[in-house]
């Protein structure tokens, strides 16, 4: 039984070559960036349909070299006494100071972890491009697998690519 199983995959499987092996990447890293992109946007809902808000007070502000690695670290009260959290969605503009005491909704069931400026908002529109983009590159992956498209590889010639003629020497 086991002989009839194998040989019946053995014309249906195709050899592991660096074009398919690249699909097989695309595939997982699509798969990949929507999970984490639907785990950003559930963190999104629980804040604007749970979140609590609260007066925090600055504590510490981390400027980093880009916008995106900026963050300050906030102390509020939360439902089981002082919280300490970074918070990377909040507005820089003006720029933060220690000490200052701004307006932050928080998740009660995560009050440390799932943190925003009131004036930012939960951010929505981030996990909803990573998924976009997550679902494109599954269906991509999936389609060149299947031979409907094919991704572009160094070295090889495709049938409608005309080829260069050698340029002949002169005399």
């Amino acid at each position: 039984m086991r002989r009839r199983v194998a040989r019946s995959l053995r014309g249906s499987l195709k050899p592991l070559t660096g074009e398919t092996a690249a699909q097989v990447l695309l595939l997982l890293v699509g798969v990949f960036v929507i999970l984490l992109s639907l785990n950003a946007l559930d963190d999104a809902q629980a804040l604007r349909d749970h979140g609590v808000r609260a007066e925090a007070r600055i504590v510490a502000v981390h400027d980093g070299a880009k916008p995106s690695t900026s963050f300050v670290t906030l102390v509020f009260q939360g439902p089981k006494g002082e919280v300490r959290a970074d918070v990377g969605n909040f507005k820089f503009s003006p720029e933060p100071k220690v000490g200052q005491r701004p307006t932050v909704v928080y998740d009660p069931r995560d009050p440390a972890g799932n943190v925003a400026d009131i004036r930012m908002g939960p951010e929505m529109a981030l996990p909803l491009v990573g998924i976009i983009a997550g679902v494109v590159a599954v269906c991509v992956a999936v389609l060149a697998f299947f031979g409907f498209i094919r991704l572009p590889s160094k070295g090889r010639r495709y049938r409608n690519t005309p080829r260069r003629r050698p340029s002949s020497p002169r005399g």
